[in-house]
């Protein structure tokens, strides 16, 4: 390896990268500013490699089709900003509770509703964290640079998978859109992060696979054998 060959990457093109080495084989998303270049980037790059880039037809559906491949076995990944995190927000609490691993980047952009489109902001932080029902928190990640865009989605992989659980990449309108010279060695060599164990927390589950069978999933508070509950010390458990 050259160390001192350098390529031009912008903040899309380096989240993209990261989710495919990461083994992601399905997306699906819908354009919105500042997030569409993620889009362009997996429906471009991702059947070379052998897997699914869809557009939906809206927010709604997109998070949909997510679940819905993981549940059969895929590696899933969206992408998208503040008003479409607001119609990702119900499916989210639906992943959480079915126990699904989701990675979701938000490309954060000013205000609420369409805002200001093209100006960029960081207001959506806590909106991510608490974005469901019942108050369950989830994992967020903000890269600071293009490399940590890369690094932090192959992380956010690892820790869907680690926890059974949605995780976001919270980004912004000035990192996914901004082209920067960067180190071949940088987008290679991971940061000194502490290790993120391969298996699961808590009982584990077989593969998200069907195989031709029958499976039933559910929305509702559950004990590790699925079987729905409405117990408190068995719902807290879930949730730490």
């Amino acid at each position: 390896m050259n160390n001192n060959r350098r390529e031009m990457v912008d903040g899309a093109a380096a989240i993209a990268r990261g989710a495919l080495d990461a083994g992601c084989n399905f997306y699906a998303g819908y354009p919105i500013t500042p997030a569409s270049g993620i889009l362009t980037h997996m429906l471009r790059e991702l059947p070379k490699v052998g897997g699914i880039g869809l557009q939906g037809e809206d927010e709604i559906s997109s998070i949909g089709h997510c679940i819905g491949a993981a549940t059969s076995g895929a590696t899933v990944f969206t992408a998208s900003s503040g008003p479409g995190l607001s119609l990702y927000s119900e499916n989210i609490g639906l992943a959480i509770m079915m126990e699904i691993p989701l990675v979701i980047t938000i490309s954060q952009r000013l205000g609420p509703s369409t805002g200001a489109a093209t100006a960029s902001a960081q207001g959506d932080i806590q909106f991510m964290r608490w974005c469901n029902s019942g108050g369950y928190p989830v994992i967020v990640l903000s890269p600071t640079n293009i490399p940590e865009s890369y690094h932090l989605t192959k992380r956010a992989f690892k820790l869907a998978k680690r926890f059974r659980s949605p995780v976001f990449i919270a980004t912004d309108k000035e990192t996914v859109m901004t082209t920067e010279s960067v180190a071949e060695t940088e987008m290679i060599d991971p940061p000194d992060w502490p290790e993120i164990p391969d298996e699961p927390v808590g009982k584990p589950l077989d593969p998200y696979q069907v195989n031709g069978t029958i499976h039933h999933y559910t929305g509702s508070s559950h004990t590790e054998e699925g079987h729905i509950t409405k117990d408190p010390d068995i719902i807290a458990e879930f949730n730490e």
